[in-house]
C-alpha cells in the first residue's frame, strides 16, 4: 500500500518542477516542500511501474529535504520489495520514533515490520587469523558484530574482509529467509621467502653427472686421501730406519740425503 498522506501532489510552477542545481541548504522552507512533493510524485509512479531502484533514489532525495513519515514509510516500502529488509525496517523503526507521524502512517508501520520482522535472516560472521586493522562488510555495508549472529537480508549475501585497500578474503553465503546461517573469513597467511639456491654451478660444456658424479668424485677423493696416507706412513717408517731425514735449513723444502 502507497501513502500520500499530506504530501498530496499539487500543480507546481516551472521553477519548482526543475532542479535547478541548488544545494537544498540554500533553498528557503516553501522551495524545499515543492521539490519534495515533486520527488516524491516521482517515487510513487516509478513504485507503480515496479522500478523500485529509481523509486529508492526519489524516496531518499525527497526524503533530504523533508523529514515526512509518508516519504519514509513510501521509501520502507520500496525497499522491501527489492528484499532489503534490513534497511527497510530501519525507516520503520524511525517512523515509530517519529512523536510528528500520525496514526495511519504508524498504523501501516507497525503492519508492515509485523510482515518483515519473520523473514528476516540472522547471519554470524568470524574471522580466522590476525585480522588487526581489518574491515569486514556484508553487500558493501559495515559489519560491526562478529562472531554473534545479527539481522540479515535472506538470500545470497557477500561478504569481505578488506585491509586498507587489500582485499584478504570473500565469500558467499546464503541466508534463509527467517534462518541462521554462518560465514568465516579467513586472513592469508604470509608469503613465504624462498632459501637462496646454493647449488654449484658448473663449468659451461661440462657434463652433468647427477648423483652418479658426485658418487665418482667421493670415490676418486677418498682414493687419493689413501695414496697420499700411504706415501705418509713410508716416509716416516724410512727416517726410523735410518733413511734420509728431512731438514729445513736455508734449503728449499724437501728431503736431504748425507754420507
Amino acid at each position: 500500500m502507497w501513502l500520500a498522506v499530506a504530501l498530496a501532489i499539487a500543480p507546481l510552477s516551472a521553477a519548482y518542477a526543475q532542479d535547478d542545481g541548488r544545494s537544498p541548504a540554500t533553498l528557503t522552507e516553501e522551495e524545499r516542500t515543492e521539490r519534495a512533493r515533486t520527488l516524491f510524485g516521482e517515487g510513487l509512479e516509478l513504485a507503480d511501474a515496479g522500478d523500485w531502484d529509481r523509486a529508492v533514489h526519489r524516496f531518499r532525495r525527497a526524503l533530504e529535504l523533508r523529514a515526512a513519515a509518508p516519504i519514509r514509510y513510501n521509501l520502507a516500502t520500496s525497499l522491501a520489495r527489492m528484499g532489503r529488509l534490513v534497511e527497510a525496517l530501519e525507516e520503520v523503526e524511525a517512523i515509530l520514533e517519529d512523536p510528528e507521524a500520525d496514526e495511519e502512517v504508524q498504523a501501516a508501520s507497525r503492519t508492515l515490520q509485523g510482515e518483515l520482522t519473520p523473514r528476516l535472516g540472522r547471519l554470524s560472521v568470524t574471522i580466522r587469523g590476525d585480522a588487526s586493522g581489518a574491515l569486514v562488510t556484508v553487500d558493501g555495508r559495515p559489519w560491526e558484530s562478529l562472531g554473534e549472529p545479527i539481522a540479515a537480508d535472506p538470500g545470497i549475501r557477500v561478504a569481505r574482509l578488506v585491509r586498507d585497500t587489500d582485499e584478504l578474503d570473500v565469500e558467499e553465503v546464503d541466508v534463509p529467509e527467517g534462518g541462521a546461517a554462518q560465514v568465516q573469513l579467513e586472513v592469508p597467511m604470509p608469503t613465504r621467502i624462498a632459501a637462496p639456491d646454493l647449488a654449484v654451478t658448473e663449468e659451461p660444456g661440462a657434463e652433468q653427472g647427477g648423483d652418479d658424479g658426485l658418487i665418482i668424485g667421493l670415490v676418486v677423493g677418498a682414493g687419493v686421501l689413501a695414496v697420499g696416507a700411504a706415501v705418509l706412513i713410508g716416509v716416516l717408517v724410512g727416517t726410523s730406519q735410518g733413511g734420509p731425514s728431512p731438514s729445513m735449513g736455508d734449503f728449499m723444502p724437501g728431503v736431504l740425503e748425507f754420507e
